[in-house]
């Protein structure tokens, strides 16, 4: 019955996976569609307006008008029409060559040569970022202070042409772009707070390195599958905490004040609450649980009549173990979706 469900489940969520791609892929070509049809749109506009122009270079060639005729007719009501028609088309001019500055940002923010620089320049700031360490000279210290400078603005740059080329609304409608902006203003906010109190750090600019996720394709995927299980995974890790205090509670009753004993009390012991509960997790880890289970036994008496307490962290480490394994199922079924469902 379990396999049944389990296999079931990985077969929803494969659905739902090919599902979301389909989506993804109808938006991506509808987008390519639009960018086309603007394009085109574009040359016609272009087209149209040199066709305009040539035909008024030859009315006005026709007409024999001169600098002296326009000199004299300044103070008509057609040559003030005139001026306002000049005026509209130098500020159409200036709105056609906006537009096209802002069609060749935009073709540049989205070209593939364009995305691997960018995280090389990232990679390039992780570098110097894992380059610090104790006792480093004064040199390097310098440089990596000034190069932070550097990556800054260049991740500024980068952030105002894709708004700029994209537009404000088509920016933050990525997730990607979302969180590019939010270490941005963070590490700019960090710049200002460390030049008001020299020697804090947040340590926000080493998020930058988590831009390299792009580089996986897959990672969209597996990001947005984890999500959509997180409330389930929510509930298990909160029935862990649960599970936790619950035992935390009983140890304080069974072993509170008895690890005290004449060589040393050991540090993980039931004395108080927060003890307890980092004895309990040590012991779900873990990490040197059977230690913990001989101060358990030695505390009640020894082997002769202290081995019941046993029975406490044999049923802690099997149901806390369970628990736990549950939890790292459920993430891995929401994070491998795609493996098909074995045949019954």
């Amino acid at each position: 019955m379990g396999c049944a469900v389990s296999e079931f489940a990985k077969e929803r969520e494969r659905v739902e996976n090919r599902r979301a791609f389909l989506k993804l892929r109808r938006q991506q070509q509808i987008e390519r569609e639009l960018n086309g049809y603007l394009e085109w749109i574009f040359k016609a506009v272009l087209k149209r307006a040199a066709i305009k122009k040539s035909k008024n270079d030859l009315i006005h060639a026709e007409e024999g008008e001169d600098h002296f005729t326009d000199i004299c007719s300044v103070g008509s009501p057609f040559a003030r029409a005139s001026l306002k028609s000049g005026k509209n088309e130098s500020s159409s001019y200036f709105r056609r060559k906006e537009k096209m500055f802002r069609f060749f940002i935009r073709r540049m923010v989205k070209a593939q040569s364009f995305y691997w620089i960018v995280l090389c320049v990232v990679a390039l700031n992780t570098l110097c970022v894992a380059m610090v360490h104790y006792d480093q000279p004064e040199k390097l210290t310098t440089a990596l202070y000034f190069a932070e400078f550097v990556f800054l603005g260049l991740f500024l740059t980068e952030m105002s042409l894709k708004m700029y080329g994209l537009g404000p609304r088509n920016y933050f409608h990525s997730s990607f772009n979302c969180f590019d902006f939010g270490v941005i203003v963070g590490s700019i906010f960090e710049v200002i707070w460390a030049a008001v109190k020299p020697g804090t750090s947040f340590g926000i600019s080493v998020l930058r390195a988590l831009r390299l996720l792009r580089i996986f394709k897959v990672t969209k995927n597996l990001v947005v599958s984890l999500l959509n299980s997180m409330k389930s995974i929510i509930s298990l890790l909160f029935l862990l905490f649960l599970f936790i205090v619950v035992f935390a509670l009983l140890g304080m009753q069974l072993f509170g004040g008895q690890f005290n004993f004449q060589d040393e009390t050991p540090t993980t012991n039931f004395d108080t609450f927060p003890a307890a509960i980092l004895t309990v997790f040590q012991i779900l880890t873990g990490e040197d649980w059977n230690a913990v289970m001989y101060h358990g036994i030695e505390s009640q008496g020894g082997v002769h009549s202290g081995m019941f307490s046993s029975i406490y962290f044999i049923v802690l480490t099997l149901f806390g173990n369970c628990i736990l394994a549950c939890c790292l199922v459920l993430v891995h079924s929401a994070t491998h979706p795609s493996r098909g469902a074995r045949k019954i």
